[in-house]
């Protein structure tokens, strides 16, 4: 290739394209999973911190 020339670019392929498509897909899914694990999670710990509030712990 001579200086100053630009490389072709490289048409996707079908194979390509779908690859991406279930890398994006499988990227979402977790992060989605993550997002409702840290939500059930504080929602638990805020269930337990009212349970707790509850609880008569003064005992003098």
């Amino acid at each position: 290739m001579a200086e100053g020339e630009t490389k072709p670019r490289m048409r996707p392929t079908r194979k390509m394209v779908t690859s991406h498509r279930v890398y994006t897909s499988i990227w979402s899914e977790r992060t989605l999973v993550r997002v409702f694990s840290a939500l059930a999670l504080w929602m638990y710990s805020i269930r337990t911190r009212l349970f707790l509030k509850t609880l008569p712990f003064d005992f003098w």
